[in-house]
């Protein structure tokens, strides 16, 4: 698929980056074993006020939750608001899997639609979108390009921000002369739970007991675009082929040990403790998860 190419990053300031959720309701949620949620602004309150405070930051919420009146009062400069196309071929790629599973194949096929703009746009060839008008949104550089080279798919519910992550992406990799990093979630539990519960997911969802002691948690994973959509493109292929419908945990922890080894950042200070309810004030952390 079309990348966005680094030489672009010079282009970008240090803090700039996009943040996309999903906010699903048309389902009941078979990962939280809940129904489906009816409290709009509350499902996101905490991952939308505090992107506000950062002014780099920009967000993409996918929703089948919200209705045309929430989306006008809540769109922003900032952030914007996606009607899911339930005909649409992400949507229907997901349809037997969770809401946690499904969020994936819709954000990887708008990703292949403005990535293919963006990149047939920047060969001069005249190519007009096919895009449906969801997928031209954000592209905002003037060129009808999309102009973002850093990506953050997390969490919407329990994701606030407490530091701007773009700005340690982009530093963590120029650290490394922009060698391109993947930036993922990790769980810290008590360690014969957390043992017990990964290799029942892997189990359950790729037949076979997990390899790794490391717990990685899909609810942050995030980079520079040359890294991330190739890695959610494999994601995606195994979560087709996973015999579970809440599989993004294991096979999104697969896809990091087959294929990513050590280019991947975890952990602090990119996000703090797992379910530490730390604020600004007490770690330094940029991502707050639980």
């Amino acid at each position: 698929g079309a990348q966005v190419p680094c030489e672009r990053d010079h282009k970008q300031g240090p803090s700039r980056g996009l943040s996309i959720v999903a906010a699903f309701n048309h389902k009941d949620d078979l990962h939280q074993r809940t129904q489906a949620h009816d409290e709009p602004f509350r499902y996101i309150a905490s991952w939308y006020n505090s992107l506000h405070r950062f002014p780099d930051m920009h967000g993409l919420v996918f929703t089948t939750m919200h209705d045309d009146a929430f989306i006008a009062n809540y769109t922003t400069d900032q952030v914007q608001f996606v009607r899911v196309d339930r005909g649409g071929a992400g949507f229907a790629r997901g349809m037997n899997k969770s809401l946690n599973d499904q969020r994936f194949f819709v954000i990887e096929e708008y990703l292949n639609a403005v990535l293919k703009v963006d990149a047939k746009a920047r060969m001069g060839d005249g190519y007009t979108s096919q895009a449906s008008s969801s997928s031209s949104q954000l592209r905002t550089d003037g060129r009808n390009n999309f102009d973002f080279d850093y990506i953050l798919l997390n969490d919407v519910r329990d994701v606030s921000f407490l530091r701007n992550p773009f700005r340690y992406m982009r530093m963590m990799d120029e650290s490394v002369d922009n060698h391109h990093q993947l930036f993922v979630g990790e769980e810290v539990e008590p360690k014969f739970k957390a043992v017990r519960w990964q290799n029942s997911q892997w189990k359950k969802c790729l037949g076979v007991d997990s390899p790794y002691r490391r717990q990685l948690n899909a609810g942050i994973i995030g980079g520079h675009t040359s890294v991330l959509v190739p890695f959610l493109k494999e994601m995606n292929l195994r979560l087709d082929t996973a015999k579970g419908n809440v599989c993004d945990q294991a096979v999104m922890q697969q896809v990091v040990g087959e294929m990513y080894g050590e280019k991947i950042i975890t952990g602090y200070p990119l996000h703090s403790r797992f379910h530490s309810m730390q604020n600004e004030t007490e770690t330094l952390a940029y991502i707050q998860h639980k």
